[in-house]
C-alpha cells in the first residue's frame, strides 16, 4: 500500500496536479484505487503479451501440444505433414504480426532511408552554398581583374598615342631636316 501511495505522489508531481497531503481523505483513497487498477491492468497486459509471444506456431509447438496425437519423430518422418506445418508456419508468420514488429521494422527502415536521403540533400545544399560563396568571391576577383585590364589597356592606348605623337614629330622633324638638306 505504501508503494502505491508513493507512486500516486510521484504521478501527482509529474502531472503537476497537487500534493497528496493537500487532498481530502476521500480523494486520496480514490487516487490509490485508480493507481491500483492501473497497475493491475498493466500487469495483466504484460502477462498476455508474454503469452502471445510464446504462442508462436512452430514444429516444437505442434509436436509437443497435448492436442496432437503424434510425436515430433512422426512429424519429421512424414514429408506431407512436415511440409504442411512449414507452409502453415510461413503463412501465419507473414500474417501474424500482433505487435506490428514487422511493420515497425519496415517503417524504421523507411525512416532510416529518409534520414540518409535528407543528410545527402543537406550535404548538397551546404556544398551548393560553399560553391555559391566561392562564385561570389571569384566574381569579385574577376571584376577587379577586368578593371585592372581596362586600366592597363587604357594605359597602353595612352602610351601608344604618345609614341605615335612622338613618331609624328620625329617624322616631321626628319622631313623638315631632309628638306633643309636639299
Amino acid at each position: 500500500m505504501d508503494s502505491i501511495i508513493e507512486v500516486v505522489k510521484e504521478r501527482l508531481r509529474e502531472f503537476d496536479l497537487s500534493e497528496l497531503e493537500d487532498l481530502d481523505e476521500k480523494t486520496r483513497l480514490r487516487l490509490v484505487e485508480i493507481e491500483n487498477l492501473i497497475q493491475e491492468t498493466q500487469l495483466i497486459k504484460m502477462r498476455h503479451v508474454e503469452e502471445v509471444k510464446k504462442l508462436k506456431i512452430n514444429i516444437s509447438y505442434i509436436s509437443n501440444s497435448k492436442k496432437t496425437s503424434f510425436t515430433r519423430k512422426t512429424l519429421n518422418n512424414n514429408p506431407l505433414l512436415l511440409e504442411y506445418v512449414k507452409k502453415s508456419m510461413d503463412s501465419l508468420n507473414e500474417e501474424d504480426d500482433i505487435f506490428n514488429l514487422k511493420r515497425l521494422k519496415r517503417m524504421q527502415d523507411k525512416l532510416d532511408d529518409y534520414e540518409s536521403h535528407n543528410k545527402k540533400i543537406l550535404r548538397n545544399i551546404v556544398a551548393g552554398k560553399k560553391s555559391e560563396l566561392e562564385c561570389v568571391k571569384l566574381e569579385k576577383e574577376i571584376s577587379i581583374l577586368v578593371k585592372k585590364i581596362n586600366y592597363l589597356k587604357q594605359d597602353n592606348k595612352d602610351k601608344d598615342d604618345i609614341i605615335s605623337n612622338l613618331r609624328d614629330r620625329i617624322d616631321k622633324g626628319k622631313l623638315s631636316n631632309v628638306k633643309k638638306m636639299r
